[in-house]
């Protein structure tokens, strides 16, 4: 994994929202059904580079190649997931970012991954570009505490 491959997500996810204004409300639903993939993708990717970079200075080289390829294979990260990832790396910070992402964090983090899900399965999510925004928001906000508890390399 290259520890640029998050940005570079943000940066296409960023452009999608800002391309997508005033395009028709068909279009636009469509690409909320994108947003809401790519959004699920963020959150996986961001997991993998945060905890890789954790890892990274804190093991040796077989320890971390572990790590990585457990990392590579997570997926589906809802708040829960997300909160077993950090308690297996660390129990008590698993109780600190589960205070700060409680509620609409954690709330938003779930929609994601589920109107993912209903999307990957050809159902009608009825999403809008705006709601799946502020989930994505939402989902950085989240990533952004569990970075602060996990400082590396990125």
């Amino acid at each position: 994994m290259s520890f640029g491959e998050l940005a570079r997500l943000e940066r296409r996810i960023d452009a999608l929202f800002r391309d997508a204004q005033g395009l028709g409300i068909d279009l636009q639903a469509e690409l909320a059904k994108l947003a809401c993939i790519l959004a699920s993708g963020y959150l996986e990717v961001a997991c993998e580079e945060i905890f890789s970079a954790y890892t990274e200075p804190r093991s040796n080289g077989s320890v971390g190649r572990y790590v990585n390829r457990h990392l590579r294979r997570l997926r589906n990260v809802k708040s829960e997931r997300l909160l077993q990832l950090v308690g297996a790396f660390d129990p008590e910070r698993r109780s600190e970012v589960e205070e700060e992402i409680r509620g609409r964090l954690a709330d938003s983090i779930n929609s994601i991954v589920a109107n993912r899900n209903l999307v990957a399965h050809g159902r009608d999510v009825g999403l809008t570009l705006v709601r799946v925004k502020q989930y994505y928001d939402d989902a950085r906000e989240a990533m952004r505490h569990v970075r602060a508890h996990f400082p590396g390399r990125t």
